[in-house]
Formats: C-alpha cells, structure tokens, sequence
C-alpha cells in the first residue's frame, strides 16, 4: 500500500510541477512576448494530461484542470 501512496503522491506532482510551467509561461509571455510557443505547447500537454487525469477520477484530474484554465485565461484573454 505504501507502493500506492508513493505512485499517486509523484502523480499529483508531476501534474503540479506541469500545470506551474505553463501557467509560468503565460505569464511571462504576457509580460514580455517571449516563449510564445512553449506556452502553447506547455498548455497542449497540460490539456492532454488533464484529459488522461479525468479517464482516470475527477479527484485526479481536478488539479490540472485548475492549473489549465488559469494558464488559458492568463494566456489568451485581454482585459483592456
């Protein structure tokens, strides 16, 4: 069982340590127009893995998606 935590706790963290890169990113693209693509592509996988999260529980895929729409909001919505 021990075996198991450890499995969901590096889960959760690689979808945490993910979910900061992309948001990182938007944020610095925001600021200064640079690493357009690699907050795109930073938000693709962060997209895929939040669909591979929900197949498997909400409860899993509940972080990723709170990281994926705070990146797609800091990247791609303008307020004037």
């Amino acid at each position: 069982m021990e075996s198991l935590a450890y499995v969901v706790v590096t889960i959760l963290t690689v979808q945490a340590l993910i979910g900061l890169a992309a948001v990182t990113f938007s944020i610095v693209y925001r600021k200064t127009k640079k690493f357009k693509i690699t907050s795109i592509i930073c938000i693709g996988l962060l997209g895929v893995e939040t669909l591979m999260a929900y197949t498997l529980a909400r409860s899993v895929g509940a972080a990723s998606l709170a990281f994926l729409v705070s990146a797609v909001l800091v990247r791609f919505i303008r307020i004037p």
